[in-house]
């Protein structure tokens, strides 16, 4: 990070990468692309992603680079539009009357972004912490809401405390350094050592093992179902695909589902896009396109946890979702696993080629001796109600090993509020379903819902490569 001039004498931030020989390689101009919006002084800090991503801070915000220093929409609470191309904006506080002055910022291996500034206040200036998530939201597991503010360092200090520099220990712990103001004025050196995460990596998104159920127990009745397609999008670096079954941000606004997809690479957070499909009908045509509604980043900090951030584009609603995953482990290791067991390989996504845009996501468990799925689709005639006329359903029953023919319970679960714990859904019993596997990749689903006199049948077909240790 530079300070470049930035009209009158003002100066402006601005980044500036140079090539290994030491020769300027690449200037992001400060007047033209950021005007004073994102900072109006110098700016203090710049790390680099494992995805090659650039986060750079001053003042009070952050914002995030791409590689070729094209700005990164999907990063932070903001969307900034002008005075040049968007860009998205993680803005900090401490709280009212408080503003920050960003001093530098460090990554940590799990992906998060620890940020050291002093909090400027009228009382007294003050050592302060902030975590970001990798998205640039902030990390509600970190202090309050995401800040940790220090007490004064010294009683009676006159002017307060002033943050100059900060580090991570290899243990996680993070240290800041700085000055602390006496009761005469003067300043003394300060060290402070704040409690960290351990150094842990993030899981190995590369692997078929983190295929499966996943939700959030605050908002049981909700949640997702994942499946990797490990190496698809090249060495190391797998497909995932995610169905996100939710409702309405409205009481009573009724069933919502989305896809994600995206690469996910070993080592770091999928970045996935967001889609919904509309316009379709019950177990019938047209067909459905996904229309990209959204970005989310999906991470996993063990075989049995994880976090799923997500942006809207066109509301800009974001959040963070904490995961924990419904079942037991099957094959997930944390720096991955080729998966071996013949059943828990047949879980993954399943469709009807005739009504592509609606399909069911299974997961079968050995190890819970459970098979499970969510079935998203459309209400009848549901072509012409837009996202109302969405539909979902999921379905649970008893496996054996090696059962290849699984008669399960059909439920629909309504009431719920988008990412809310209230109101509480209600799930009730709707009829049965038994799934039927030929191979590894096809299989029939007949259902029959209550007070129907006949059962429908359907020929599916596994979406994507067929997992490493299916054998059937």
């Amino acid at each position: 990070m530079v300070a470049l001039p930035a009209g009158g004498d003002q100066l402006g931030t601005a980044a500036v990468r140079f090539r290994t020989d030491g020769s300027l390689e690449a200037i992001l101009d400060p007047e033209a692309l950021f005007g004073n919006f994102f900072c109006s002084g110098v700016g203090t800090g710049a790390s680099i992603q494992p995805d090659g991503k650039i986060v750079v801070v001053c003042d009070d915000s952050a914002i995030r680079l791409g590689g070729d220093l094209s700005f990164d929409t999907a990063f932070g609470q903001l969307q900034v539009p002008v005075p040049g191309p968007a860009y998205g904006l993680a803005r900090m506080s401490f709280g009212a009357g408080t503003s920050p002055g960003i001093v530098g910022l460090a990554l940590q291996p799990n992906g998060r972004i620890v940020i050291a500034s002093t909090a400027f206040a009228p009382g007294g200036n003050r050592f302060g912490l902030m975590r970001l998530n990798f998205d640039g939201s902030n990390d509600s597991t970190f202090g309050t809401s995401g800040v940790v503010l220090s007490p004064a360092l010294i009683n009676g200090s006159k002017y307060g405390d002033q943050v100059t520099s900060m580090a991570l220990q290899p243990d996680g712990k993070v240290l800041v350094a700085g000055f602390a103001s006496l009761p005469s004025g003067q300043s003394s050196i300060a060290v402070v050592r704040y409690l960290g995460d351990p150094p842990t990596q993030l899981v190995n998104n590369n692997q078929h093992g983190l295929t499966g159920s996943w939700y959030q127990p605050a908002t049981d009745g909700q949640g997702f179902e994942v499946e990797v397609f490990p190496d698809a999008s090249g060495p190391e670096v797998g497909a995932m695909q995610v169905s996100w079954f939710t409702f309405d941000t409205d009481v009573g606004g009724g069933q919502r589902w989305y896809t994600l997809s995206g690469a996910a690479p070993k080592g770091q957070p999928a970045a996935l896009t967001i889609y919904q499909n509309v316009g379709g009908n019950f177990n019938a045509p047209p067909v459905t396109i996904g229309q990209a509604v959204g970005n989310a980043l999906l991470s996993f900090d063990s075989c049995a946890s994880g976090q799923l951030s997500y942006r809207f584009s066109f509301t800009n609603a974001s959040g963070t979702i904490p995961l924990t995953r419904l079942m037991q482990n099957v094959t997930c290791t944390l720096t991955g696993s080729v998966p071996t067991n013949s059943d828990f390989a047949l879980s993954g996504n399943w469709y009807d080629p005739g009504t592509s845009g609606q399909g069911i996501t299974v997961e079968i468990n050995p190890n819970s001796r459970t098979a499970f799925f969510a079935w998203y689709t459309y209400k009848p005639q549901g072509a012409a109600s837009g996202a109302a006329g969405q539909l979902w359903y999921t379905g649970q029953g008893d496996y054996v090993p090696s059962m290849r023919s699984i008669p399960m319970q059909l439920y629909r679960t309504t009431g719920g509020a988008f990412n809310a714990s209230a109101p509480a859904p209600s799930t009730l019993a709707v009829g049965s379903a038994t799934l039927t596997f030929q191979n590894c990749t096809s299989a029939t689903f007949a259902f029959r819902f209550t007070g129907e006199p006949t059962s429908t049948t359907v020929s599916l077909k596994r979406i994507g490569p067929v997992p490493p240790g299916c054998n059937q």
